[in-house]
């Protein structure tokens, strides 16, 4: 009897308790999900009164520069300028603008600072200097460390060759390229030549921001990268930009005439102009493309596999894509199956959709059927049961009829189950 009284006490102290733990909680849920967390205040001023702005409160003045259409710029919006970090940072250190690179002022300060991919961010001191451009996304970590660097200096780059004066007397035609999608005029290609060469100084903040930004001819290309040391020392990353682009371009020259002097040329101007380390990653995506697209796939093969031992098979996009285009293009079957091992490797990083759409494709094409099936349901499955025919489907009915019945029927039947490859 006192031991059942004193078990019914305890189990109403125990309830009494739970129902206070149950109700603290609830009110601390309540409390969580209805307590906005800071945001950004982004001001509405313009740029001169930001600069004075910053000036007296002796802060930096953080453009956001986007577009209405720009994708990336509206994720920023919503997973970084709400993170409490960020915001705190933002609010207490810097004028923060947000300014459309296509409308009225910021088609000046687009000019001005060349920006021509959306979302860029550029940070200027309280004298009018830039001091921090990137292009891309950045998500609240990385961005939250970007504002960190900059705010100690580390961060901080150098553009002594940009003037603090946004506007410029420059050219019609290369106004015309800041204009938005609807009203932009493409400029006549030897405009820009035709101006350089009426030019004293192809170092000044005029010329460079034209060749920086439009393709120029040869004359004025090797201006460029004679003096490229000079244009860095004026003009910091940017000048590492327009060089990739050469280098690219060349690259593309190189493969469509397949002339392998042409390209080993890039690769002597690469080793000539960048440091070890970038000259490495440059001289890899060079070979790649070149050996790639001129067909010669075992050399292809062989550069990619010294790579990927290096790099772990981390990037699973870089070898989808490339395993893909072996898939449409190659037919050494020694090549498809060393692609076939990338791949497999790659999965432990990235297993969705694309590149085991692209495993179950190689499979079918150097004979593997039945594990093709096996693949081919996988990507099924990650697509989270959509009855969606894999691209396999089409390209077996082109080959065998039986084959392409047996594998619908394994497509519907297992559409909501994963089978294990291995």
């Amino acid at each position: 009897m006192l031991f059942r009284l004193f078990s019914n006490l305890k189990f109403q102290n125990i309830n009494h308790t739970m129902n206070k733990l149950i109700l603290s909680l609830g009110l601390i849920a309540i409390f969580t999900f209805n307590v906005k967390g800071e945001e950004v205040k982004f001001q509405s001023i313009g740029f001169d009164e930001a600069i004075n702005l910053a000036r007296k409160e002796n802060k930096m003045v953080y453009i956001d520069c986007m577009t209405e259409w720009c994708g990336w710029c509206k994720v920023m919006d919503k997973n970084t300028f709400t993170n409490d970090e960020v915001a705190t940072m933002l609010n207490d250190k810097f004028i923060a603008l947000k300014i459309d690179m296509e409308k009225g002022y910021g088609v000046n300060l687009a000019m001005k600072y060349h920006i021509s991919s959306f979302p860029t961010t550029i940070i200027i001191n309280s004298a009018g200097e830039l001091i921090y451009k990137q292009s891309g996304y950045q998500d609240a970590k990385q961005f939250s460390s970007t504002l960190t660097s900059v705010l100690n200096g580390e961060g901080q780059m150098k553009y002594p060759g940009i003037s603090t004066k946004i506007d410029i007397s420059y050219p019609e035609f290369y106004k015309q390229r800041f204009k938005n999608e609807k009203t932009k005029i493409k400029p006549d290609e030897k405009a820009a030549d035709k101006f350089l060469a009426t030019q004293k100084d192809l170092l000044n903040e005029i010329s460079w921001s034209i060749i920086l930004t439009m393709d120029v001819n040869e004359k004025h290309e090797e201006y460029f990268i004679t003096y490229m040391a000079k244009y860095r020392e004026l003009y910091g990353n940017e000048v590492d930009n327009k060089m990739e682009n050469i280098i690219y371009s060349r690259t593309e020259k190189a493969v469509k005439e397949k002339n392998e002097t042409k390209f080993n040329e890039v690769i002597a101007l690469i080793d000539k102009k960048f440091s070890v380390e970038q000259a490495e990653s440059m001289k890899l995506n060079s070979k790649l493309e070149f050996y790639l697209e001129t067909g010669r796939y075992k050399e292809f093969s062989k550069i990619m596999i010294e790579h990927l031992e290096k790099t772990e098979y981390n990037n699973a996009q870089m070898i989808n894509g490339y395993a893909w285009t072996l898939y449409e293009k190659c037919d050494d079957k020694e090549v498809l199956l060393n692609s076939i091992d990338w791949v497999e490797k790659a999965f432990k990083y990235n297993a969705d959709y694309p590149i085991l759409d692209t495993y179950a494709a190689l499979l079918f094409k150097t004979g593997q059927k039945d594990k093709a099936i096996i693949g081919c349901q996988k990507s099924h499955c990650s697509r989270r049961g959509k009855k969606r025919r894999c691209f396999i489907n089409k390209r077996i009915a082109t080959k065998n009829r039986g084959d392409e019945v047996k594998l619908l029927e394994n497509n519907f039947r297992f559409e909501n189950l994963c089978l294990e490859i291995f």
